[in-house]
Parts: C-alpha cells; sequence; structure tokens
C-alpha cells in the first residue's frame, strides 16, 4: 500500500513543475499498488493524429523505502541509481529533478 501523503507530495509536485500551461505538454500520474507512474503525453508533431504518451519515472515503494526508476528507449524500467532508495519521497523528487545522468530527458 502506498502511503497516502506521499502520493500527495508527488502529486502536489507534478502540479506546479509539469510544463507550463503554454507549452502543448501533459504530465499524468498512475498510482498502482506499490508505484507512481509519470508519464508525458505529447502532440503530434505534425500537428495531426494521436498525442504520444511516453514513460518518465516511476517511483516504487517496498519495505519502506522508495525507489527511483527511469525508462529506457525499449519500454523496460530501469532503477536509477545515483539516486538510492530512500523512505522520503523527497529525496526521489530532487534526484528527478537534477536529472544527473539525463535519464529522464
Amino acid at each position: 500500500m502506498l502511503p497516502v501523503l506521499d502520493v500527495k507530495r508527488i502529486e502536489n509536485w507534478v502540479a506546479e513543475s509539469g510544463p507550463p500551461p503554454h507549452i502543448e505538454l501533459r504530465w499524468e500520474l498512475v498510482a498502482d499498488n506499490d508505484r507512481v507512474t509519470l508519464y508525458e503525453h505529447a502532440p503530434p508533431w505534425d500537428g495531426e493524429g494521436e498525442w504520444t504518451r511516453r514513460e518518465m519515472a516511476q517511483f516504487r515503494y517496498a519495505r519502506s523505502e522508495w525507489t527511483l526508476w527511469w525508462g529506457d528507449s525499449h519500454s523496460r524500467w530501469r532503477r536509477y541509481v545515483p539516486c538510492p532508495p530512500s523512505a522520503h519521497v523527497g529525496d526521489l523528487i530532487a534526484a528527478y529533478e537534477q536529472n544527473e545522468h539525463g535519464c529522464f530527458d
């Protein structure tokens, strides 16, 4: 079970830090069992067709600790090693924002 306050903190961060309204990108959070997944939605580059949905990050919760994961180009999740597991989801949000290795671009 996900800690409700931590999920709320992630939701607040997305609301405050997501793409500005004048840019045609949208962030979506999906909470499921032991993880919260962040997706980016982008319009078609030529203005026609469907929007794309890209996996940006995943916050996983197990044994009272959070870990940060990134989606590779083959739609597989990889643990973001520069960010050690933490009991504080804010540490993972900070690591995502720093994006030291460019995994979240």
